[in-house]
Order: structure tokens, then sequence, then C-alpha cells
């Protein structure tokens, strides 16, 4: 499963063998195809989920889901993961985890070019107020203030 060279119907048919090991092994595998990964992103070892959110391949839909993960490990890695959808990673900027937070605001910083203002140290209801005013007024009002020549 781990051979890069596994043809797309042996990763099928790896993916629900009974080893959680096996299933690790075909999710971090590049040429799994996004049904696949799809379906492994729903595994209940948590080994698996967090091999789908490493793998650059996996597709929106497993990243979407796994962002919602009971572990933060797993989000960690959604956050982390260079294929991350900016609304994935807007979402991941509140998380209740710290390092979630911070990996998914530096990552959306990266991606963007643009700072969208994540506070990983406030309390969860802060969090959230500024999580709501921040798409509306950040480029408008933010980008007037900074571009204009006086």
């Amino acid at each position: 499963a781990s051979n890069p060279r596994t043809p797309s119907k042996a990763l099928v048919r790896l993916a629900d063998d009974k080893r959680w090991e096996v299933r690790t092994e075909v999710a971090l595998n590049q040429n799994s195809g996004s049904k696949v990964l799809d379906a492994l992103a729903l595994d209940g070892h948590m080994a698996v989920r967090t091999a789908v959110a490493l793998n650059p391949k996996a597709p929106s839909s497993a990243l979407r889901r796994l962002a919602k993960d009971k572990s933060s490990v797993v989000r960690l890695r959604v956050a982390e993961n260079r294929s991350a959808p900016a609304g994935v990673l807007r979402r991941l900027s509140s998380d209740d985890d710290r390092d979630v937070r911070r990996a998914a605001g530096e990552k959306l910083k990266a991606q963007t070019r643009e700072y969208f203002g994540y506070y990983d140290d406030l309390p969860a209801g802060e969090r959230a107020h500024a999580r709501g005013r921040r798409p509306s007024g950040h480029r408008a009002a933010g980008r007037g203030r900074w571009n204009r020549r006086d």
C-alpha cells in the first residue's frame, strides 16, 4: 500500500483491509483516488484520518470533513495540508485548539498574502466575534486605508 506504484484497483481493495496500518498507508499514498480518500476520512481509527489529512492530494471534501474531526491532531494536519482550501483554513483559524488556530492562520496568511487577524490567545466568544467581522470589512476597509496615497 505504501509503494507509489501500487495500482489504483489494489489501493481500493486495500482501503477495506481490517488492519489500520494498511489503511493508513493507503491514505498516505498519493495515487489513492478521491473516492478512496473520502471513504478513509470517515475511518474509525485516528491514524487513518490523520494520514488522509496529511495527503496533499486529499480532495477538499475530505479536508472539509476532517476539519470538523473530534481529534485536534487531525484538525492540525488539515491546517498544515498545502491543499487545504481557504474556507477550511478560515474555520480552523477559530478552532478551540491553539496549535490548530496558529497553523491555520499562518497557512491562510501564506496562501492569501493577507493577515486575517486570528488571535490564538482570545477566549472562544471573542474569537467568534472577531471571525464574524473579519471577512466583510477586511478587504475593503483594510486595503483602502493602506493603499491610499495622501
